[in-house]
């Protein structure tokens, strides 16, 4: 079975300008299996409830092909709206526990009311029973539960420990404390926290608003003794990784998106290229995503995840050469699918887009 696939998505990649056979069957398997596609695993939407001007939550029934997820990961979603695919990444709010037991998952979603993806989220799931999700992925985990922990949340970056709390506080024995950042008014979940407090003795939860409250790194120093685990804002995690750093505190943060292979290429000024496209041609340089230098130069390009996930940006390389920044592999010269949100020039190219 599996060298049957390999062989129809190769006949497919070489003659029908697609990834993958499944793929370019998706529409005559829709009929049948509403939102299946290649690669992804359908999740039926239970309920999407505002919890908020600025934060949606949705309850999802993944197939039970979905494999069992670890409290910490997270997810890509994808929706359609407007007849074309959207994607974005969520870490999943509830524990595998949880999944077991009902068999259902909740992501916290933060709204954007200008972005494509959150702010049609809750208009676009009134209307469609179900989306798609990728498997789980990602490393944010506890690395022990015999010492002392803090966790640091800003904003939405209580997702995770949300997850990780309702799965791992019954099994710890240290103290456990959050201190959650947000603005006034605006902390998440917090009928949830305030249960888990009742429940656990050895844990406790501090609301701090970010105008009002003391410097984070006040709250790394007065637990000394723990292991930090932090996920919000860039420049908020920078603070506590110093502190933890300056303390000689274990650190461990959660990140997620494309995550540019670092490369030792000698020389540091970027390089110019020419790209050919099917009737004009334009420069572009080394340095940056081919998706982020034609959206500059208002070119008709379409951005979907922009993470490499959902393939709405994919085209056809004719000739040349680019680099996947996930992995810092270089394509062949001829021609090929590529996906632009994750590829840089090499050299000159010729697209058909």
């Amino acid at each position: 079975m599996r060298v049957a696939r390999v062989i129809f998505d190769k006949f497919t990649q070489l003659f029908l300008h697609h990834q993958s056979f499944f793929g370019y069957m998706e529409p005559v398997l829709q009929h049948f299996l509403p939102a299946w596609r290649d690669g992804l695993y359908r999740a039926k939407v239970q309920t999407v409830v505002k919890l908020s001007p600025l934060y949606i939550e949705m309850t999802l029934k993944p197939e039970k092909s979905w494999p069992r997820h670890r409290a910490g990961q997270h997810i890509n979603l994808t929706i359609e709206a407007d007849g074309r695919l959207l994607t974005r990444t969520f870490t999943v709010a509830s524990s595998s526990d949880e999944h077991d037991s009902s068999g259902l998952i909740k992501l916290l979603i933060k709204v954007d009311e200008r972005g494509r993806f959150t702010g049609q989220l809750y208009d676009v799931l009134q209307t469609q029973t179900w989306c798609n999700i990728s498997a789980p992925y990602g490393e944010f985990r506890i690395n022990t539960l015999k010492k002392p922990l803090l966790m640091v949340a800003g904003g939405s970056g209580i997702t995770p420990f949300i997850a990780l709390l309702s799965q791992h506080l019954p099994q710890i024995k240290e103290p456990v404390r959050l201190v959650y950042f947000a603005k006034e008014h605006e902390h998440q979940c917090i009928e949830q926290l305030n249960a888990l407090q009742m429940r656990h003795e050895h844990f406790s939860v501090t609301l701090c608003a970010r105008k009002n409250s003391q410097p984070v790194d006040v709250y790394v120093s007065e637990n000394r003794l723990s292991d930090v685990y932090c996920c919000g804002p860039f420049n908020m995690m920078k603070q506590v990784q110093n502190a933890c750093e300056a303390f000689g505190m274990p650190y461990y943060q959660e990140t997620f998106g494309v995550r540019k292979k670092r490369l030792n290429v000698k020389g540091t000024d970027a390089k110019s290229f020419t790209l050919k496209l099917k009737q004009s041609s334009t420069y572009i340089k080394s340095e940056g995503t081919l998706l982020e230098q034609l959206e500059l130069q208002n070119l008709p390009v379409i951005r979907g995840c922009g993470i490499g996930v959902c393939h709405q940006c994919q085209c056809v390389k004719n000739a040349g050469i680019v680099r996947d920044i996930r992995t810092g592999q270089l394509s062949d010269s001829g021609q090929q699918l590529i996906q632009l949100c994750v590829s840089e020039p090499v050299s000159d190219l010729d697209l058909t887009i």
